[in-house]
């Protein structure tokens, strides 16, 4: 239930003139894709990628985003059962700061029982 009101809370979070994706999910997995509209009719670079593992062990995931303007760095934001055991506060903190695109594919690991929010 809790990641049900998640993903609703991500969802409601974005701009309403934003894009949204739900691209074929692989065997249990959830993605969730959005692409933020350019200011004054400006192409955008700006995406939100949801990934949410629902494997009991990690999984790598390789996403292609369907538009010419593609970020080349991305904020990387992780919550997994592991890190909310090991610690009270369950905000989403960064951990990484860049993801590259490779072959215009973005490459990632999910954390078992794991939340991946990907922003550029």
């Amino acid at each position: 239930m809790a990641l049900v009101l998640f993903l609703i809370t991500v969802k409601q979070s974005l701009p309403c003139n934003s894009t949204i994706y739900r691209p074929a999910n692989p065997s249990n997995m959830r993605v969730l894709a959005a692409h933020l509209p350019g200011t004054n009719g400006q192409n955008s670079t700006h995406w939100s990628v949801l990934l949410v593992n629902r494997n009991t062990s990690t999984t790598n995931i390789a996403l292609t985003l369907g538009a010419k303007e593609q970020p080349t760095a991305f904020t990387m934001y992780t919550y997994s059962k592991m890190q909310s055991d090991a610690s009270s506060d369950l905000s989403l903190q960064p951990t990484a700061i860049t993801r590259q695109q490779k072959d215009h594919r973005l490459l990632t690991q999910v954390p078992a029982n794991g939340i991946v929010l990907l922003s550029s």
